[in-house]
């Protein structure tokens, strides 16, 4: 079976599902950042870039606990800064 998800509401879940994630510890962390990078294209440039604050200020602030925690969000800070989309718009 195969569902449809309009954009916006695709946009909106996975902006949720960054948000659940950070300062979590579980495999919801590399779940989230991998569905995010799967589906990045409706996301904006805007939004990669507010999750990447979002990570840093988590990171600055001792918000991600685990070492493998905090190694996929660096690594997905990394992939963002790294993103076409996000280039153009600096």
């Amino acid at each position: 079976m195969t569902t449809t998800i309009p954009n916006e509401t695709l946009r909106a879940l996975l902006i949720c599902t960054f948000r659940y994630a950070l300062g979590r510890r579980s495999y919801m962390v590399a779940s989230a950042a991998n569905l995010v990078r799967k589906h990045h294209t409706v996301l904006t440039a805007s939004d990669l870039r507010l999750m990447v604050s979002d990570i840093e200020r988590a990171l600055e602030f001792g918000h991600v606990d685990d070492e493998c925690d905090e190694a996929t969000w660096r690594e997905f800070v990394a992939w963002v800064q790294s993103t076409p989309m996000v280039e153009r718009m600096r």
